[in-house]
């Protein structure tokens, strides 16, 4: 099993895959002025990894809101 969390933001609900294969979930970073920090993580693999960053679309964007945090 594998869970996904939004560390900074809190903007989303932790997520569950419990099932091996493709996964797709669909994040409005518009919300976040594109910027996201995620955590991926097993219990059971003993994984976990930080994502974190800004998508880069050509366009002007904000300072990283979770940046005073």
């Amino acid at each position: 099993m594998f869970e996904i969390i939004d560390n900074s933001y809190e903007t989303y609900e932790p997520v569950k895959i419990n099932k091996a294969g493709n996964f797709y979930n669909d994040y409005d970073l518009n919300k976040t002025g594109m910027w996201y920090d995620f955590t991926v993580k097993s219990n059971c693999l003993s994984f976990e990894r930080r994502l974190m960053g800004r998508m880069e679309t050509g366009r002007e964007s904000i300072t990283d809101p979770a940046m005073a945090f």
